[in-house]
């Protein structure tokens, strides 16, 4: 599996929509970059600590996703401000010390915006997105405001050393469901 699909797929298990607005990020021009800490291949092979400081950080981007050290949790950035999903399936708002050993946060332009008055599965939110978007061969920060009638999310434990690679990790995740909720989910699309 190629390593974008698994960090979509570990990132947001399953979502069914309806009456969202999907914000996408096309051009802007001094603030098209996504600023990434690690690589993936490093956090999937078990490296959990990072330097990089949340208030250092949110000067790169007000929007993101990624994880915090000893993989406590998945990291949410949303209008400059740090969430932490633990393994309890509670949101946490994390402080400007925690660090993160992998995350990617850009600094989010609406661009265009979608509206949406039908149900979709992740594989038609993906389709969707992508008859929206004007070139498959780059990055876009998406964010998806709207009223969710299902919703799988997932987070695994704080680890401890030494730490097991990531698709060990995965096997013992927590998963959470929510129904007929409103909320706003963050992320990139990524090229295959």
């Amino acid at each position: 599996m190629k390593i974008s699909k698994v960090f979509f797929k570990l990132s947001l298990l399953a979502v069914l929509i309806y009456g969202l607005s999907l914000l996408l990020t096309f051009r802007a021009p001094d603030r098209e970059i996504i600023y990434q800490v690690s690589i993936f291949s490093a956090l999937m092979k078990g490296d959990y600590e990072g330097e990089i400081k949340l208030k250092n950080l949110k000067k790169q981007g007000d929007l993101g996703i990624g994880t915090f050290n000893a993989l406590d949790g998945e990291m949410i950035e949303l209008d400059s401000k740090f969430y932490q999903v633990k393994s309890d399936g509670k949101v946490y708002l994390a402080g400007d010390s925690a660090k993160t050993p992998f995350a990617a946060v850009t600094f989010f332009d609406v661009d265009r915006r979608v509206f949406l008055n039908q149900t979709l599965d992740f594989e038609g939110l993906t389709k969707f997105i992508d008859s929206f978007i004007p070139n498959k061969n780059i990055l876009y920060a998406i964010k998806i405001e709207g009223k969710f009638e299902y919703v799988k999310a997932r987070s695994v434990r704080r680890q401890e050393k030494p730490y097991l690679p990531l698709l060990e990790v995965v096997k013992a995740q927590s998963t959470f469901e929510f129904t007929n909720i409103d909320g706003t989910i963050v992320g990139f699309r990524l090229p295959k």
